[in-house]
C-alpha cells in the first residue's frame, strides 16, 4: 500500500546456564557467572541473574554495545549507528534445561514509505575475554576484563608478562620473570 509504515525493532542475545551449572562454593567455584552487559551513554552496568530477579532493568541513551558476559567468555553487539539505538533491556528467564539470560537492543522506530528501506548494521563478537583481543575489537570491550580492586597493579603485570612470554615463548619462563622483577 502507499501507506508509510513504522515499526519498532529489537535485537537480542540469549544465553544459558544447564541446570546444576550455577551451583558453586568457595571450593568449586562457578567460570560461568552469567550476567547482561550494556554501554550506553557514559555509562556501563553489569547485571548477574540475581540482580534480575525482581525484574528487568533497562539502560536508557546511545548504546556502544550490549551482551551476555560470563567470567570468561563474552558475547556482544555493537551498532554500527549507537544514534538508531535509545537503551538495552537486562532480563533473567527459566525453562526446563535451565537458567539464561536476554541482553536486548531496543531500536529507535523506523517509518518507511513504501518501496524505502533501511540498513542497520552491527559487528558481533564471541569469544574469550582477552585483552588484546577486546582491545582490537573496540568499542570499549576491554572494560569487559574485570581485574577487580587491583586493576592498577593487575594491568601493567599482565602487560609485563604478556612482553615476557612474546620474548621467551613460554608462559612459565614469563611467570618467574614476572616474580622476580616484583
Amino acid at each position: 500500500s502507499a501507506v508509510p509504515h513504522e515499526a519498532t525493532l529489537a535485537l537480542q542475545i540469549n544465553d544459558a546456564l544447564p541446570k546444576g551449572a550455577e551451583e558453586s562454593s568457595s571450593f568449586t567455584p562457578s567460570g560461568n557467572n552469567l550476567g547482561v552487559v550494556c554501554r550506553a551513554g557514559d555509562k556501563r552496568k553489569r547485571w548477574d541473574t540475581s540482580a534480575l530477579e525482581d525484574g528487568p532493568e533497562q539502560l536508557q541513551g546511545p548504546v556502544a554495545y550490549m551482551g551476555s558476559d560470563r567470567h570468561y567468555f563474552l558475547s556482544a553487539a555493537q551498532p554500527s549507528d549507537e544514534d538508531k539505538v535509545e537503551g538495552c533491556l537486562a532480563s533473567t528467564w527459566n525453562g526446563p534445561s535451565g537458567q539464561g539470560v536476554s541482553a536486548t537492543l531496543l531500536l529507535a522506530p523506523v517509518r518507511l514509505a513504501p518501496g524505502q528501506t533501511e540498513t542497520l548494521r552491527f559487528v558481533y563478537f564471541f569469544g574469550p575475554k582477552e585483552l588484546s583481543i577486546l582491545k582490537g575489537q573496540g568499542g570499549s570491550l576491554d572494560e569487559n576484563l574485570d581485574f577487580g580492586w587491583f586493576g592498577v597493579i593487575a594491568r601493567p603485570l599482565l602487560w609485563v608478562m604478556v612482553k615476557a612470554h612474546a620474548a621467551t615463548g613460554n608462559f612459565g619462563i614469563a611467570i618467574i620473570i614476572l616474580t622476580l622483577l616484583v
